[in-house]
């Protein structure tokens, strides 16, 4: 398992947040989509949270609530999950 301390998924989240920030939202889902099942639940929220805002940035309400749904799963309680969800 990959946790959120781990100076390679720090990294991986930093490009994630640089592709957002470029526009390049579908490129967030293909770094962290496929690995996800790699991260702990820590690193998953983050990694799901990172794809959240790329979806929500990119319009894509549908596959942001669905990602949404997932961080709920593991942190109910998280403002952004209860934001989106309700």
């Amino acid at each position: 398992m990959i946790s959120g301390d781990c100076e390679e998924f720090k990294y991986l989240i930093e490009l994630c947040q640089d592709a957002r920030a470029a526009g390049n939202f579908e490129l967030v889902m293909e770094m962290l989509e496929p690995r996800l099942d790699d991260f702990d639940d820590s690193a998953r929220v983050q990694a799901l949270v990172q794809m959240v805002y790329a979806c929500d940035q990119a319009g894509d309400r549908h596959r942001c609530l669905a990602y949404a749904e997932r961080i709920r799963e593991i942190d109910p309680t998280l403002p952004l999950v209860e934001r989106l969800l309700g």
